[in-house]
């Protein structure tokens, strides 16, 4: 992924060696983040409003094995939804408020899932051998994209929210995963190594008018859009550790770092306002503001805590 010619072979093994890290919930461990919630004020108005409810998973009440969670967005009032002697992972809000959904291997492989906000009413929506996860809404909360495997390459998909009309949008041998549905609901943002190297690009939710985000010797991947769709945060290693950036969807800027040397930084997403991201590192929650300033703890325990995703309201 990072050079091109006698490197390739190790690219290519390196991106798989990631889409199976985040499969299997396998962290590496760089230097731990050395800030603790409790010494760091509240940094903004919105969180201390607790405008906004956070999903996540974690293994804090039954160790190994991943549930879904929610809690505010100071961390508090923290409530679990899901009860499983399995993984249930990558959890995402409908845009509506009404529904979760996420991957879980919990009938043998990682299929996707939606429940209702309050956990109730669990419904599987894929039934496939291989291993679908990684979901994301549309706009209008009535579709889902996915990342699958089920011919035989990752590829992006989408289906109706009911698992109804699964439609194949990508085609190319390389890794197409992490889809990312705009909130005006005409784009998916996706990671793919199509060019050699591991870079965020665009599409029109019918796969049609690929166009190419980043530009990078690096590796660039996980999409989040911002709640008025005009930036992306995303990952990359540009600066030699996993960070957080965000760029201007328009090409007008290519990639602000917010985090520095936060170990791995994984799965961004954004507040409901737009003015902080809330992350994964070291298998704890983090929450900091787009200038990068007012990093806040929001796990505070030692459980694994993992894959954030923000209600776009209180629910």
């Amino acid at each position: 992924m990072f050079s091109r010619m006698g490197l390739d072979v190790l690219a290519v093994l390196l991106l798989a060696a990631q889409v199976l890290c985040a499969i299997v919930n396998v962290t590496f461990s760089p230097p731990a983040l050395p800030t603790p919630r409790a010494t760091l004020p509240a940094p903004s108005a919105l969180i201390a409003a607790n405008a906004y409810r956070i999903v996540f998973a974690s293994d804090r009440d039954l160790r190994h094995y991943l549930d879904i969670y929610t809690m505010n967005a100071d961390g508090s009032d923290v409530k679990r939804l899901t009860d499983n002697r399995a993984d249930d992972k990558t959890p995402v809000w409908s845009p509506d408020g009404r529904q979760i959904a996420f991957a879980s291997d919990r009938d043998g492989n990682y299929e996707i899932y939606a429940m209702n906000a309050n956990g109730s009413n669990v419904t599987r929506l894929t039934h496939h051998p291989a291993f679908d996860w990684q979901p994301t809404w549309s706009a209008d909360s009535q579709w889902l994209a996915f990342a699958s495997n089920r011919d035989g390459n990752w590829e992006i998909y989408k289906m109706r929210a009911d698992g109804s009309q699964v439609t194949r949008l990508t085609y190319d041998a390389a890794f197409d995963w992490e889809p990312a549905w705009s909130p005006d609901g005409q784009s998916i943002a996706f990671t793919s190594d199509r060019d050699g190297n591991s870079e965020l690009y665009v599409m029109r939710v019918d796969g049609s008018g690929l166009r190419r985000l980043t530009h990078d010797l690096a590796m660039d991947r996980d999409a989040a859009w911002s709640p008025d769709g005009k930036r992306i945060a995303f990952l990359s290693q540009r600066d030699h550790a996993w960070d957080i950036y965000i760029l201007q969807v328009d090409g007008s800027a290519p990639g602000t770092r917010v985090t520095h040397n936060a170990g791995i930084a994984q799965a961004p997403t954004w507040s409901s306002d737009g003015t902080r991201i809330i992350f994964e590192a070291e298998t704890q929650i983090f929450s900091i503001n787009i200038d990068g300033s007012g990093l806040v703890n929001l796990s505070g325990d030692t459980a694994v805590s993992v894959h954030p995703a923000c209600s776009y309201a209180v629910r």
